[in-house]
């Protein structure tokens, strides 16, 4: 903010409060969530082992005799607590990268709507050539294709910030 011709301190001072109410801004909100989502994963957990508990009752006693000692119990825990995983990390982590991704696509469109169609083109022509619809060959292809794409945001960006280039 300093370096430009009419920058100032006060302005700087401006955006340093300004990032200090986002960060405390995002705290809060992340602990709100956190105890949100986890309520919501412990009802639901809970729900579900009820559920379970109630239908494993309703089993005839022949069914629990061709299973092997122990494997229901360890099938039931293990199911359980994956389930429960996903619940309380994976939709946290779910959640705040779609608005993550938001935010960003909002920023980019705020300070440059130009770079950011440009960018978002290109991101989704990479994304119909990455290779293989396995999860493996996909998560090698999109590591390739990210690669190539921030190549091609910083070169899009260092052309713009060049002398003589209007947006600078």
């Amino acid at each position: 903010v300093i370096s430009v011709p009419d920058g100032s301190t006060a302005d700087l001072n401006q955006w340093v409060i300004l990032a200090v109410i986002a960060g405390v801004l995002y705290l809060a909100l992340s602990f709100v969530a956190d105890r949100m989502f986890g309520d919501l994963a412990t009802r639901a957990s809970y729900r579900l082992q009820v559920h379970m508990f109630s239908h494993m009752q309703s089993l005839s006693l022949s069914f629990f005799d061709r299973q092997g000692r122990g494997e229901l119990m360890s099938r039931l825990t293990n199911d359980s607590e994956a389930i429960n995983q996903v619940l309380s990390n994976g939709l946290i982590e779910f959640t705040s990268n779609i608005l993550l991704l938001g935010g960003i696509l909002v920023t980019m469109f705020l300070l440059n709507w130009q770079l950011a169609v440009g960018t978002l083109l290109v991101a989704m022509a990479l994304r119909e050539a990455v290779p293989g619809r396995s999860i493996p060959g996909r998560t090698v292809g999109l590591a390739v294709a990210t690669g190539v794409l921030m190549q091609v945001v910083v070169g899009i960006a260092t052309w713009m910030a060049s002398p003589g280039v209007a947006y600078a």
